[in-house]
């Protein structure tokens, strides 16, 4: 299958196309899914309606949770679409697109062409990545920039691995011509593994800057972190694996060697020198221009409010403490990880453990490193991310999500030398991937089809999607075990594990999103309410919110705090509307006005209470005509 591309066009068209399947087809049929989607989405609708490039608001409030570039990105958006789920998830389709074409650039790089399609495709079939490329969250766009800034990294500074039988033309292409340097043998490290021209380092911290008009400082802190890594990694081997000693010593003295190694790479000294080599300089340049001019005039429009928010409460606070009751163990990423990454997360600890030996049992010879170069960076990439985000105190699922990317090259490594024989491990470990996708195709025909009859109101069917792992697993056993005079059926197992991957995901967003997303409260009573109040009557919320009421509804939502504000409120708008819980409705009934009445009563999903809409009795049959209409 690989093996026919001939073009690296021809392997952008594919990633578009897998791409296009699984992320862009039905990306606008969904309704908004709170809580993060409808906030993004109706900030850019604010900003579209008022015509503002600067300043971020949510229920015509400052809102301070994200920087500017999501935004941005809508306002174009809508600015050619018109505003629709649509539009406002567009941008984040597009960045996983360009994501995945940086990630093919990066493995292609640092493995083999086969190793960057694979990887492309990995990525762009695993559920949380997909998830976040067809959602209205600056998580896709964050993502996208900082690949692009580490394959910049790789292309400029990283030797590129050459697969046997490939042309030496074709370190001529595009983006690998700085690999193949003349005095390479001179260099030392560092330098030997940085960019060796000012454009490079300018073109690369420009787009961490744009990483940090996404989501904040994380965008150059943790790719510079991550290169650092990468070259004390990188010295440290050196060092110890060049000239290796034939003398026999002591178990003792062999540990002591190599604590004394390892502190000589690692001091504070080459940890400097690493970090001057890095030359920071450009890389504050590179922000000053980029990023600092919109956080200046973002300052000066809101007194400071904006900056006050964001970096002091949604940056040091969130890694200080738990924020909105989002904490969990140190460990917290692993199981995180390992469900987001499904269905390639099945052979994924095997990647990293195939990874860790590369480079542990190879012989540290850079032209002849058997990628061992890579294996160091992506580990490197891992690392930084898991540590860094198990050591904040808030903890999200999307915290880690820029290291996917790294996971899916060293999965698709993994693959790759299976099919083609070389792996360092035991080839028959690839059977315990096989056999979790089997399991958990058990599990999901079981949990899904309890789940869609009981909470999903009937939609048995859900638990058809367990069948496609667990046939993949079936699939992947047998080709396995298939004798060698039917070598071209093994031949197909890299499409086989792709095609699970992707029909898998590709079912699961297009089957389920539907049927969860019509169980929402807010898009049902904010086009409600747009349809019943007009300009002139108010919407209020009690013991209850959700962002999509301000987005469907299209105005402003009160937030009622209390009963006296509850009462006051509806005794300054006699047309006004209130959404509350039927729980709370009971216990403060007895001190609303007499008049007021329930228009409209709605089951809550997964919740034991209903949502009532209160009305006074003025409008009643007004709005009963309305309601009719709309059901």
């Amino acid at each position: 299958m690989f093996s026919k591309m001939t073009s690296s066009r021809f392997d952008y068209l594919w990633i578009g196309l897998f791409a296009g399947l699984l992320i862009f087809f039905n990306l606008g049929t969904a309704k908004l899914f709170d809580e993060d989607e409808p906030k993004n989405a109706e900030c850019g609708r604010e900003m579209f309606e008022r015509g503002d490039w600067i300043v971020p608001t949510f229920n015509y409030e400052l809102r301070t949770d994200k920087p500017i570039m999501i935004y941005w990105l809508m306002l174009c958006s809508f600015n050619i679409f018109g505003v629709s789920e649509f539009a406002a998830r567009l941008p984040s389709a597009l960045m996983a697109l360009g994501t995945m074409c940086s990630i093919y650039v990066i493995a292609r790089h640092l493995f083999d062409r086969t190793t960057g399609l694979v990887a492309a495709c990995a990525l762009g079939s695993c559920l949380m990545y997909v998830t976040i490329a067809r959602a209205s969250t600056p998580d896709s766009t964050l993502i996208f920039f900082i690949v692009l800034s580490l394959a910049m990294y790789v292309v400029w500074s990283l030797p590129r691995s050459f697969s046997p039988g490939e042309k030496v033309a074709e370190s001529n292409l595009r983006f690998a011509s700085n690999t193949a340097r003349s005095d390479e043998g001179t260099l030392q490290w560092p330098a030997k593994y940085l960019p060796r021209k000012n454009w490079h380092y300018l073109a690369m911290y420009a787009v961490m800057g744009c990483a940090v008009l996404s989501k904040g400082p994380v965008g150059f802190l943790l790719p510079c972190t991550i290169i650092g890594l990468t070259l004390l990694w990188l010295g440290y081997l050196e060092r110890t694996q060049s000239s290796p000693s034939t003398t026999k010593i002591s178990l003792l003295q062999s540990v002591q060697n190599y604590l004394i190694s390892l502190l000589s790479v690692f001091s504070p000294i080459a940890f400097g020198k690493a970090v001057l080599s890095m030359r920071v300089w450009w890389l504050v340049l590179s922000l000053a221009v980029v990023a600092l001019p919109w956080y200046v005039a973002v300052g000066i429009a809101t007194d400071g409010a904006w900056l006050e928010g964001f970096l002091g409460g949604h940056n040091v606070g969130r890694f200080l403490k738990p924020m909105e009751q989002h904490s969990g163990p140190f460990f917290y990423y692993i199981p995180v990880v390992l469900m987001g990454f499904f269905p390639w997360s099945a052979f994924l600890p095997l990647a990293m453990v195939e990874g860790a030996v590369v480079i542990r049992n190879s012989q540290f010879v850079i032209r002849q490193s058997k990628n061992i170069v890579g294996y160091v960076f992506l580990l490197s990439w891992v690392l930084v991310y898991i540590g860094f985000f198990s050591v904040a105190q808030t903890k999200l699922p999307n915290y880690v999500l820029p290291c996917y990317p790294a996971l899916a090259v060293l999965t698709s490594a993994l693959l790759v030398r299976w099919v083609r024989g070389e792996m360092v491990l035991s080839a028959k470990y690839i059977s315990w991937g096989a056999y979790t996708w089997i399991a958990a195709g058990i599990g999901l025909v079981v949990g899904l089809t309890v789940a869609g009859g009981v909470i999903l109101q009937g939609t048995y069917w859900l638990g058809l999607l367990g069948l496609v792992p667990l046939a993949g697993g079936l699939i992947l056993l047998w080709q396995e075990r298939q004798p060698a005079y039917l070598s071209d059926l093994k031949l197909g197992r890299l499409p086989a594990v792709i095609a699970t991957a992707g029909l898998f995901v590709l079912a699961a967003i297009n089957l389920a999103a539907d049927p969860i997303s019509q169980q929402q409260d807010g898009p049902h009573y904010g086009e409600l309410s747009q349809q019943l109040a007009g300009e002139s009557r108010e919407l209020g919320t009690f013991e209850f919110f959700s962002p999509n009421l301000v987005f469907y509804g299209e105005k402003q939502v009160a937030r009622i705090k209390d009963v006296d504000h509850l009462t006051r409120f509806l005794s300054e708008n006699p047309g006004g509307m209130v959404l509350t819980r039927s729980d709370k409705y009971e216990l403060y009934k007895n001190d609303l006005p007499s008049d007021i009445i329930i228009a409209d009563r709605r089951p809550r999903f997964l919740r034991q209470h209903d949502l009532l809409l209160l009305v006074h009795r003025s409008s009643e049959v007004a709005k009963s005509e309305a309601l009719s209409i709309i059901r």
